[in-house]
């Protein structure tokens, strides 16, 4: 009987889990999240539910495989998770997008929405004005939870981006193959990821390793929690790093700065154009989706209870 009922309750969490509402996804041209088949090998932990189907599993495995040399592949579970956020099924929350169409934000318009590259238009620029610098032609921006960022980045959980001592020295026991234009060459993370100063540079980190599909190429920007009320001016400004040290940028509606070259762009997280209200504009890519991992607790709060009266 209480095995009955166990199995019960199970397929209702299960039920209930799945039967929320569910994002679309960018790699499935519009079409919302689905288990599947065949399975991610890659990207396995999202095999319950993807935005993404084998031939871009295949895509992240080999790109993420290049990354790194074969003794290190499995040495770096948030690296892997991030490689694979064309996959996760929560991905559209993770990104502002610059000009998704009403129809992502609508349940009832799954299948039909269009991912479009932002475009000046006069309304939104004016008529001799720009709408952000690098903007324009651009997918959108991912947004980067500052604790994930720390994991991502460091040894010590006490660094973050704005110390002066800490290195990007999580990847030094291995290293990283990058392909800076001349073919993959092996690089000490800690002594590459660094500014003309000498000081790591995580921009140049997030600027540099990108997930598959989010390639600067595929025109997506990148931002970090610690900026998410601040843009590049602002930033550039705060580190230095303007054409004019004399320029003077107190909010982002008065900046007069200039980034310098090679600077990566990223703006405010604020809602995007037609989002609906109440949208949230600090979702960001984690280590771990909280809703899957409240299911997996009540399961294994299940599992350990009856295992205890059957004993």
């Amino acid at each position: 009987m209480k095995l009955f009922i166990l199995a019960v309750f199970l397929s209702g969490v299960c039920y209930a889990a799945a039967s929320d509402d569910k994002d679309v996804c960018y790699l499935l041209n519009g079409k919302v999240s689905d288990k599947p088949f065949p399975s991610l090998t890659q990207c396995y932990k999202n095999n319950q539910e993807a935005c993404c189907v084998s031939a871009h599993d295949a895509t992240i495995e080999g790109s993420y495989s290049g990354l790194l040399s074969t003794t290190c592949l499995r040495e770096y579970q948030n690296l892997e998770h991030y490689f694979c956020l064309g996959c996760n099924p929560n991905m559209f929350k993770y990104i502002h997008w610059y000009n998704a169409s009403p129809k992502c934000y609508d349940d009832s318009a799954a299948g039909t929405c269009e991912f479009l590259p932002f475009q000046c238009t006069e309304a939104l620029c004016g008529v001799t004005g720009t709408h952000g610098w690098e903007k324009d032609q651009k997918m959108g921006m991912i947004k980067v939870c500052d604790d994930f960022l720390k994991q991502l980045l460091y040894k010590d959980s006490s660094c973050n981006i704005e110390s002066t001592t800490c290195k990007i020295d999580k990847y030094d026991n291995c290293g990283l193959n990058l392909n800076l234009g001349s073919g993959d060459i092996g690089w000490y993370p800690s002594a590459f990821f660094v500014d003309a100063a000498g000081l790591q540079d995580p921009l140049k980190f997030l600027n540099t390793i990108r997930p598959p599909y989010f390639a600067e190429a595929e025109k997506f920007h990148i931002s970090v929690n610690a900026y998410s009320a601040k843009n590049s001016a602002m930033v550039a400004k705060e580190l230095g790093r303007v054409t004019n040290n004399a320029c003077s940028c107190a909010s982002i509606a008065n900046c007069d700065c200039v980034p310098e070259t090679g600077f990566p762009y990223f703006e405010a997280w604020t809602a995007p154009q037609n989002a609906p209200s109440g949208y949230l504009t600090d979702a960001c890519f984690s280590a771990a989706n909280s809703v899957h991992l409240s299911v997996l607790a009540v399961l294994a709060g299940l599992a350990a209870l009856f295992a205890g009266e059957f004993m």
